[in-house]
């Protein structure tokens, strides 16, 4: 008889917390560490990593998987893992590319993608929604509603005719 184990609870708030400062840390270290004098382009050890001849791009796509593993590891839905996913391969792809590669690297930094992408989920999931108040547009289209309301009761009533 298959034994029914209990869902793995997901991980607190403070494992989260956790977990997101040391993937900003990787993804500053691997898309921004760096910065071009003169220009103001930051890069990372990806961008630099990617120079390296045939293997270069392939090793920073590895790299980047670290960031997938932690979103696996917290929980996350897998159309994000998917989507982090195509980022890594975008910039792995985009990298092969003589040249142009090098630059696409440095501007599209799947590290950090990624690493927002989990945040914004994160943030989604662990924060309670916050109350709105109505706004200025709800609170006029209350008005109409009433004066509707209080012009449909006094042709009801015979007040007006």
């Amino acid at each position: 008889m298959p034994q029914n184990n209990p869902p793995t609870p997901l991980p607190s708030a403070e494992q989260h917390r956790r977990s997101l400062a040391r993937l900003r840390r990787f993804a500053s270290l691997m898309d921004s560490r760096f910065r071009i004098p003169g220009l103001g382009v930051r890069l990372g050890w990806d961008g630099l990593i990617g120079l390296i001849p045939g293997i270069g791009d392939l090793l920073g796509a590895l790299l980047s998987g670290y960031v997938v593993v932690e979103a696996i590891r917290l929980k996350a839905p897998r159309a994000l893992i998917g989507r982090m996913g195509l980022n890594i391969l975008a910039e792995l792809l985009g990298g092969l590319l003589p040249v142009l590669g090098d630059l696409f690297d440095i501007y599209w930094k799947a590290n950090q993608r990624n690493v927002q992408l989990l945040e914004s989920y994160i943030e989604k999931r662990i924060k309670p929604p916050s109350k709105q108040r109505p706004g200025l547009l709800t609170w006029f289209l209350v008005g109409v509603l009433a004066v509707c309301a209080l012009y449909l009761f006094l042709i009801y009533t015979g007040k007006l005719s």
